[in-house]
């Protein structure tokens, strides 16, 4: 069950809290908000991921990644960056504790929550995650590694079915649960009930909520490497050591996956499918006296 709660008593802000009873992770994001123009290097350095996975994310040109010179690899102000993470179960709540942050002279808690990581995180937060006291004015000292511990949660919580993932999303002056659930693909009803939203008008400037963004899932076997991939609608990922490209298309419910561009997958074994000419993703037909026969060569994870 997921509930707005209150994160710091001297301020109106609130967060979702996911509450979870097992050791499980999931793939979850996290909605950036760029405070200037910003390059996706500095914001994956910032996330400690690689710019493969920021360019996946948010479904840009991986051709972009060799050419310093890319528009796609500098994010205008203002704009969202889809910055995926992952959750884990922590003492009873789902949280993203893989950021790691390290101080530099003149931060506080209050600037690396609020300046820095654009108040997907409170100052409190980070306090309580790294066992420090929560002087949130007061100086970091300069070379100290803080975990970022960022709301997140797992699961499926769209009323009609369908696989869904969970984007931790600060609230804007002027958003509206409309507006939030038309732009990524959920219905006003998930939204609500996802927050513990009653009223729409429970909603407030600086809240992080949880967006459902709908998905794509996989059948992978329990062993398979790649087992529960989730992957975002209109976005892809980059696995298998660089080899293999999985995306998630519209009006489809199951993961597709092809070999990777060769621009970013180097040395990858060959990508056909044993006894056969067809490389990964790919399918033939021939006609037969029953019909017809469609072959498939499909990654298995």
């Amino acid at each position: 069950v997921l509930l707005l709660a209150s994160m710091l008593a001297i301020a109106a802000a609130k967060s979702f809290i996911q509450s979870c009873n097992s050791a499980s992770q999931c793939s979850s994001l996290v909605a950036y908000r760029t405070p200037a123009a910003q390059s996706l290097g500095a914001i994956a350095a910032l996330f400690n991921i690689d710019t493969v996975s920021l360019l996946a994310a948010n479904n840009l040109d991986l051709r972009s990644s060799l050419d310093p010179g890319s528009p796609q690899l500098v994010i205008a102000p203002r704009r969202i960056v889809k910055v995926p993470i992952s959750c884990s179960c922590v003492d009873g709540i789902w949280r993203g504790n893989a950021t790691l942050y390290k101080s530099r002279p003149g931060d506080t808690l209050a600037s690396i929550a609020d300046a820095l990581f654009g108040k997907l995180v409170t100052a409190k937060q980070i306090a309580q995650a790294n066992g420090i006291a929560a002087n949130f004015g007061g100086a970091v000292a300069a070379g100290s590694t803080l975990v970022i511990p960022f709301s997140c949660g797992c699961g499926d919580p769209l009323a009609g079915g369908g696989t869904a993932l969970l984007m931790s999303y600060v609230v804007q002056g002027g958003d509206t649960v409309g507006e939030l659930a038309r732009e990524y693909g959920s219905l006003p009803g998930d939204f609500m009930a996802l927050n513990g939203v009653a009223n729409a008008s429970e909603l407030a400037a600086g809240d992080v909520v949880a967006v459902p963004i709908r998905a794509c899932g996989s059948s992978f076997r329990r062993s398979a490497y790649d087992f529960g991939l989730v992957v975002a609608n209109g976005s892809y990922i980059i696995t298998a050591g660089h080899c293999v490209q999985c995306s998630c298309l519209p009006n489809l419910q199951q993961v597709y996956c092809t070999p990777a561009p060769g621009v970013i997958s180097g040395s990858c074994p060959d990508m056909r499918c044993l006894g056969t000419n067809l490389t990964v993703g790919a399918m033939a037909t021939a006609a037969s006296v029953q019909g017809c026969n469609v072959t498939s060569c499909l990654y298995t994870g």
